[in-house]
């Protein structure tokens, strides 16, 4: 039997370093579409060099961007909350380029990882997780 309500939560803490500061970024799971045509992406990444590549992974890239929803422990020059918006994290990656290799390692976790990296039920592939109290569920 399967009980939609042993779902886990839809969004994915990222803690992220910059410059020795730390805040943490909300990314929401990928869905199934996205998954599919993230790999999509990749197969097209193994088959093109150059500007193809550099096209292609920008293209993953920016998409899988669209994951992110937002973040926590932002503040301005005056330790004011900053508000979450797409403009301001494309600010944020401008600005801080070692973002860029932090943001891929995640994604990568979220998209191509085992589903236990993400906080799923673990099990082989195909297998439905086990029943009981004895499931275990990482958030």
């Amino acid at each position: 039997m399967f009980n939609i309500n042993t779902a886990v939560s839809d969004t994915v803490p990222v803690l992220v370093t910059v410059r020795g500061q730390k805040f943490t970024l909300l990314c929401r799971r990928p869905t199934a579409q996205q998954r599919i045509d993230d790999d999509g992406t990749a197969i097209e990444l193994r088959m093109k060099s150059g500007p193809e590549f550099a096209a292609a992974f920008r293209r993953r890239f920016y998409s899988r961007l669209e994951c992110v929803t937002g973040w926590s422990e932002v503040q301005d020059s005056a330790n004011e909350p900053v508000p979450f918006t797409r403009e301001k994290l494309l600010t944020l990656l401008n600005r801080f380029p070692e973002l860029l290799e932090q943001l891929t390692d995640s994604f990568h976790r979220l998209f191509d990882a085992n589903e236990s990296a993400v906080g799923e039920p673990e099990g082989k592939p195909g297998e439905s997780p086990p029943d009981g109290p004895e499931q275990q569920v990482r958030s």
